[in-house]
């Protein structure tokens, strides 16, 4: 039998039920089943567009700028959306641990402006009370002070253009 999985955060429950022909003896089990292991993805939340949700960062990325917002996203990780109070975000950049954000945990800003503009950044993703639950992503990030080597926002890679 196939189940399908139509979201993006949480566990299945699948419960089977067994009676007799009549009806007076029956049993329920119940099982937790994870649609996948935990990803975590990145995203550049851009302060005129939003949270870019057309292009993941890969693990070594280039941005205009000097300062960024970033949004991640635990896919498949046991929550009822990314607001989940349970889930629990671990930021490190260069490794040095960054508090998270308290209104929303899943995103982190970073200024590079009196830096090398490369940062290091590390993300662990855990839960309140399933403590196999843990999901672990790092993402170099380089800044460049110059909006001339942006990447374009709308594409889905940065690499060049076919036609």
């Amino acid at each position: 039998m196939t189940l399908p999985v139509e979201h993006l955060f949480g566990t299945d429950v699948i419960s089977v039920e067994a009676r007799s022909s009549d009806g007076k003896l029956s049993h329920i089990s119940s099982v937790s089943i994870s649609a996948a292991e935990p990803i975590l993805a990145l995203y550049e939340n851009h302060p005129l567009y939003g949270v870019l949700y057309h292009r993941a960062l890969s693990s070594a990325t280039s941005l205009g700028g000097t300062e960024a917002t970033f949004a991640a996203i635990p896919f498949f990780a046991q929550a009822r959306n990314i607001y989940d109070a349970a889930l629990r975000f671990d930021w490190r950049v260069n490794s040095e641990k960054i508090p998270a954000n308290p209104t929303n945990p899943g995103e982190l800003t970073i200024n590079a402006e009196n830096s090398t503009g490369i940062a290091f950044v590390e993300l662990q993703v855990t839960h309140a009370t399933n403590f196999f639950l843990e999901a672990k992503e790092r993402w170099n990030i380089t800044f460049s002070s110059s909006w001339a080597d942006a990447p374009d926002q709308f594409r889905q890679s940065n690499g060049p253009t076919q036609y």
